[in-house]
């Protein structure tokens, strides 16, 4: 917003300020969640501003906890990280049977039996044995994904992009705790380096993965891979044992 007061820890006052101050103090339902950390960094002049705002509606305020990143991440604004103080319900992805990784040989000796249907006294005792003795085969002899809820994984993100940026987070913290004009050229050259270097790899993998797409593609495929380009996610059945 560029908005500069210092009801939120700037030192200056412009316009923009001016106006947001003015906004706030007339309307008592909107709530402010700076606490006057600086939120821009100026590097030719080795000076920070709060110049970015976030506002809430007065009655979730307290539902929030505000934060400044150490780290602005290749950029002149440092990111700020709301978290949301009631606790999130994750719901856990259900365990699944590898069934490509299977010991089918030794799955089929332990659900093999010679027991008949005249040895059970009633039909339900004979589902029971055989939902036991299939459940428990699979237990032994098939793995299984993990149920854990993760973070979407990023294709693109390699070894290279990940070298770049711990360089980039180096030179930051050094051109912090020690401002020249010899950090402050190495934080950029290392800062442009990084952009280059992600932008690189972003590119890079979404021409191979757009590649994959060829007329010799079952057709079902090619509609797999414009689910997952559409941002679709669609979970995969439950395999048959």
């Amino acid at each position: 917003m560029n908005a500069r007061n210092p009801m939120w820890g700037d030192t200056v006052t412009n316009e923009k300020g001016r106006i947001f101050e003015e906004l706030i103090i007339n309307n008592p339902q909107i709530s402010l969640l700076n606490d006057n950390n600086p939120t821009h960094y100026h590097i030719q002049t080795n000076s920070y501003s709060v110049i970015d705002l976030s506002l809430c509606s007065a009655d979730i305020l307290l539902e929030f906890t505000y934060s400044i990143s150490r780290s602005s991440y290749s950029s002149d604004h440092f990111p700020i990280i709301l978290n949301i103080n009631t606790p999130t319900i994750i719901a856990a992805t259900p365990e699944r049977f590898k069934t490509t990784k299977a010991n089918w040989t030794q799955f089929r000796n332990l659900t093999n039996t010679a027991l008949k249907a005249n040895d059970f006294s009633n039909i339900k005792d004979a589902i029971e044995f055989i939902e036991t003795t299939i459940i428990g085969a699979a237990n032994a002899t098939i793995p299984k994904t993990g149920n854990i809820t993760s973070r979407p994984p990023v294709p693109w993100f390699n070894d290279e992009c990940r070298r770049y940026r711990r360089n980039m987070l180096r030179a930051e913290r050094a051109l912090r705790r020690n401002y020249s004009v010899i950090n402050a050229i190495a934080y950029k050259r290392a800062r442009a380096q990084c952009r280059f270097i992600m932008n690189k790899a972003r590119k890079q993998s979404w021409q191979s993965y757009v590649s994959t797409i060829t007329s010799k593609l079952p057709l079902s495929s090619v509609w797999k891979r414009v689910a997952k380009i559409s941002g679709k996610f669609r979970p995969s059945p439950t395999p048959v044992l």
